[in-house]
């Protein structure tokens, strides 16, 4: 059975979190925290899976009738434009998988960002085979709204729907964003909710309050961070890989 080293970046310094998970997403070691550079030979004979900070991607949705590869690449950015505040000449657009209506994930990053987390990686002896916005990590959960706190941030996915990244809200102000954001509220009935240790104490004296809001909200306790959870998803479910058009790996078949 094959085996993922899976990295996550720390948004402000060269440290980062690290993890080897099978083909299934299952854990082959402990998570492991450091310095970029000690990775080492954790990288050697396994396909690496880099995670970035999800507050520097931007995650949306578009529908383009393209299946050719190097067309999407020429079209998303022009395509999306409207999105973003950024000249498109300064981002890179990753196309995603579609869903069952044709509808495709897309995300989009500053092009010297990934050039620095790309240039990171080398630094430290090792090169990814795919990046994605941790955020993508986050599992869907069918019919709920599937939350991920980590002391003031709210990662987040609603079913069928492109991942978010949220900073010093509430969770409520989350649910009233979401809320504001889509005609429907029924995906903010039933909330999956994972939490590490300072997201839990964070939120711990909103959960009654939020009991009055939805159907039914469940818990579940990170003590060790969301890194296993976010590489099993991105294992199991890939998301839009970064690594696409000029960042594609270089092959010699």
């Amino acid at each position: 059975m094959s085996e993922y080293l899976v990295v996550r970046l720390a948004a402000e310094s060269s440290n980062a979190a690290w993890i080897v998970l099978d083909s299934a997403g299952h854990r082959v070691s402990q998570p492991v925290s450091g310095p970029l550079s000690a990775i080492g030979s954790a990288a050697e004979n396994r396909r690496v899976i880099l995670l970035v900070p999800g507050l520097s991607v931007v995650s949306t949705r578009t529908t383009l009738p393209v299946k050719s590869q190097a067309r999407l690449q020429q079209m998303l950015p022009y395509s999306l434009e409207d999105t973003v505040a950024e000249d498109v000449e300064q981002l890179h657009f990753a196309a995603g998988p579609r869903d069952e209506s044709g509808e495709m994930a897309v995300a989009i990053v500053a092009r010297d960002l990934l050039d620095d987390w790309l240039a990171r990686c080398a630094e430290a002896g090792f090169s990814p085979s795919s990046v994605y916005s941790e955020a993508e990590g986050v599992p869907e959960t069918p019919g709920s709204l599937t939350l991920v706190a980590e002391g003031d941030r709210t990662s987040g996915r609603a079913a069928d729907q492109t991942s978010f990244v949220l900073e010093g809200l509430a969770l409520g102000d989350v649910l009233d964003v979401l809320q504001t954001n889509s005609d429907d509220d029924s995906e903010t009935r039933h909330i999956v909710l994972y939490a590490d240790n300072a997201g839990h104490k964070r939120y711990e004296a909103e959960l009654a309050e939020l009991q009055q809001r939805t159907s039914s909200i469940d818990v579940q306790l990170l003590p060790e961070g969301p890194l296993p959870r976010f590489g099993s998803t991105l294992i199991t479910r890939p998301g839009s890989n970064l690594l696409q058009g000029n960042y594609a790996p270089k092959s010699n078949w």
